[in-house]
């Protein structure tokens, strides 16, 4: 026996005397059984520490792969912001003088 069995069988105990045996039964199946070997010890989550290092390494490890793309991303995306104005400063320049000569073709066209 446990540590924990003495107190779970008192628990048990009073529990049927409190609400009856079958639903004494039932409480007690849905209570966890613990032994002393599923108890962590100190010596336990010291051993898990390391691997814990590791873990939040490599999330660093992300997170620096994730602001280096993120960096790259942007940079592209002001590029090509960059080309858009141009193409549209372009464009505007193109059709405002292909505008200003057909009207002076028009115009021309006109007085003869």
């Amino acid at each position: 026996m446990t540590n924990a069995e003495p107190a779970r069988h008192a628990l048990y105990a009073e529990l049927e005397r409190v609400l009856g045996v079958d639903h004494a039964e039932t409480l007690m199946t849905h209570l966890p059984q613990h032994t002393s070997q599923d108890a962590a010890t100190r010596g336990d989550i010291a051993l898990l520490d390391p691997r814990f290092d590791r873990i939040e390494d490599r999330f660093d490890q992300m997170d620096d792969r994730f602001n280096r793309m993120e960096d790259r991303m942007e940079d592209r995306a002001n590029r090509m912001e960059d080309r858009m104005d141009k193409m549209q400063r372009n464009f505007l320049t193109v059709s405002f003088g292909t505008l200003t000569v057909m009207t002076a073709i028009f115009a021309f066209i006109s007085r003869m």
